[in-house]
């Protein structure tokens, strides 16, 4: 039985109440997406302008290597074709492009690269893990089906791919843009019911692990970002509910998050502000910041372990 079909059973039975007051945020402005934008190829869209996700945690991080690389446009990234990174490309690759996926072609050397081949371990490796998250199931109240609980394969299968989205903040005017791995909207039973799936490779064996890889990459602005595009989009009274479905590379364990009103809301206040800062730096032309001088202390830890090995016999 598709989502669609369990949806229209339960009637009102899905959640679509407004998120806390918190959140709210006013949306008085409704960008007509260019169709021509949502054609665009892999290439196409990470170049354009419009402020994103990954955008954001840099301007975050380091307002210099952000006006380095996107206002001046200069490379600033360090090459990274280790094998770690290769693999987990083969992973990304698989958990939202599969087709894309399948045309990899296998060779038995211990590295790939990003031109159409995989190692065969690895591919069994990854094909296994997709068919593990494929019947996770997901045991929220809102995913229940008869006695069970739909699967994110099931999920996966009802929802659009690789939805790419445009919008205009409310506040500011910047343009914005996202690309959903899952997305599922439909008003057919009188009610607008939507939510978003991202996909996430990990080297977490642990779901405490993945946790605080979560919150050290931000994945609550990449969920705060998407949730603004998705609910201007279909002029929603409320945030859609957003999840993290993620696979340890090491272990196969699978991890699923719901993200909660607390945490959108820190998105939210935190996407807001990053904007802000994006357009103030923009219209002062203010990216050369430099941190001013500290005086730096050696750590305690380090001062008794430098007492400690070099103290011994010393006289009082």
């Amino acid at each position: 039985m598709s989502l669609k079909e369990i949806l229209k059973r339960r009637g009102s039975g899905w959640s679509t109440r407004r998120s806390d007051s918190i959140v709210q945020k006013k949306i008085t402005l409704i960008h007509i997406l260019n169709l021509e934008l949502l054609k665009m190829n892999e290439q196409d869209y990470h170049s354009h302008p419009a402020l994103s996700q990954s955008k954001l945690k840099i301007l975050a991080d380091n307002p210099r290597k952000f006006y380095l690389k996107y206002i001046q446009k200069i490379d600033v990234e360090e090459s990274d074709n280790t094998v770690s990174k290769q693999l987990g490309t083969c992973w990304d690759l698989a958990l939202t492009d599969y087709p894309a996926y399948l045309k990899l072609k296998v060779k038995d050397t211990k590295t790939t690269k990003v031109d159409g081949c995989i190692t065969e371990n690895w591919k069994q490796s990854i094909d296994n893990g997709v068919l593990r998250l494929r019947n996770y199931q997901m045991q929220l109240p809102e995913f229940k089906a008869g006695d069970g609980y739909l699967t994110l394969g099931q999920l996966f299968d009802s929802c659009e791919k690789q939805e790419i989205l445009f919008w205009k903040d409310p506040k500011t005017g910047e343009e914005c843009r996202g690309k959903l791995d899952f997305s599922f909207y439909s008003d057919s039973t009188g009610n607008k019911m939507c939510f978003i799936i991202d996909l996430k490779s990990t080297k977490a064996e642990t779901l405490e692990e993945f946790t605080r890889d979560f919150i050290k990459y931000k994945y609550y602005l990449q969920a705060a970002m998407y949730c603004t595009g998705k609910r201007i989009k279909h002029n929603l009274s409320y945030y859609p509910p957003f999840y993290f479905a993620a696979i340890s590379t090491i272990t196969g364990e699978v991890f699923t998050i719901k993200v909660s009103e607390q945490m959108l809301a820190m998105g939210l206040i935190e996407m807001d502000g990053l904007i802000a800062k994006y357009q103030s730096f923009k219209l002062t032309n203010e990216w050369n910041i430099d941190s001013p001088p500290i005086v730096l202390d050696i750590p305690e830890w380090k001062v008794q372990q430098i007492i400690n090995t070099y103290s011994i016999g010393v006289a009082a």
